[in-house]
């Protein structure tokens, strides 16, 4: 019983403490949030820049994939057609 009541103490403690330091932030820490905004949008087109780059070498690789298989196709075809040669 007394390791429930530790626990709950704990959350409660933990709760007024979070509240406080949220209430103390907005008190005196926070600015009106525009350098905040300016990274993030800077962030948000350096993973879009970053993602588009990715699909596109994404892509290119699997052309390059399909383009050697089936290249790979066409000989064994070629081969299996030299094979059957009547000769």
């Amino acid at each position: 019983m007394a390791t429930v009541a530790v626990i709950v103490g704990a959350a409660v403690v933990n709760a007024i403490a979070f509240t406080t330091g949220n209430a103390l932030y907005d008190k005196c820490g926070r600015t009106d949030g525009s350098e905040e905004r300016a990274r993030h949008d800077r962030a948000i087109e350096d993973l879009q820049k970053a993602s588009a780059e990715w699909n596109q070498k994404r892509l290119e690789t699997l052309d390059f994939i399909n383009r050697s298989v089936k290249q790979k196709d066409d000989a064994r075809d070629t081969f299996d057609d030299v094979d059957k040669a009547p000769g």
